[in-house]
């Protein structure tokens, strides 16, 4: 547990530090960043810690990477900070608990606006990734195909504001304990996680946003309850 409160410790830490940089015009609003290098050796972490950290900057649009030739500071970073600290405060201090019944609260939202306004790319990503979350064995189990499928429904949704916070609490979610909790569940589990995506999925495709949200809540109330009894049993 300690392990992950210093990742999460971190990890706001770089971002803090940046953005503080930016407000202060240390970093120049369109300027390039030095290296991944030479910010991991000044704030003394991995370059793996900074790059999560970049990247979350990067959902935000404080920063961009340009292919070919580095990353920089946004012409509208000041705009966007704001939007961070909406992020943070909305995950702050959360329980794995609170942050779960935020998820099932946007997600559920996002199936119905994907079931209303997905494209014919999108149902294709999504039944890409839905297939691909068969493609396991239990020694290395995580949430990474679940969180892919999630995170396809919910750009189709189009609404690119709730997929930033979204994004977020998945990131919170990874630095808190909730990736212990999970290493307890079943396979039995997971079949039924899977046999519940393709349901929400096919309920997108019919465009039928009404069973799309219905389902969606349910499923991740379903996780919900089993992290509470996974919690109980600590």
């Amino acid at each position: 547990m300690g392990q992950i409160i210093e990742k999460q410790n971190l990890y706001t830490l770089i971002i803090n530090k940046l953005i503080e940089s930016i407000l202060s015009d240390e970093i120049v609003v369109g300027e390039k960043l030095i290296s991944e290098t030479e910010l991991a050796a000044i704030y003394g972490v991995s370059r793996n810690m900074l790059r999560e950290a970049l990247k979350t900057l990067e959902i935000f649009g404080v920063i961009e990477s340009r292919h070919g030739s580095g990353t920089y500071v946004s012409e509208y970073a000041k705009q966007r900070i704001p939007n961070i600290a909406f992020a943070k405060a909305l995950s702050k201090n959360q329980s794995v608990i609170s942050l779960l019944e935020v998820r099932m609260v946007i997600e559920s939202g996002l199936a119905a606006l994907a079931a209303k306004k997905r494209t014919d790319d999108d149902i294709e990503l999504m039944l890409q990734n839905v297939d691909s979350t068969y493609d396991y064995d239990r020694d290395s189990l995580t949430d990474l195909y679940s969180r892919s499928f999630h995170m396809t429904i919910a750009h189709a949704s189009h609404c690119d504001i709730l997929v930033k916070y979204l994004e977020s609490i998945y990131q919170q979610l990874s630095y808190s304990e909730y990736s212990i909790l999970k290493s307890k569940i079943s396979n039995e589990y997971f079949a039924k996680d899977l046999v519940e995506h393709h349901q929400i999925l096919d309920s997108i495709i019919a465009q039928d946003s009404g069973n799309a949200q219905r389902l969606s809540y349910l499923h991740l109330y379903n996780r919900l309850n089993l992290i509470l009894q996974l919690n109980d049993m600590e």
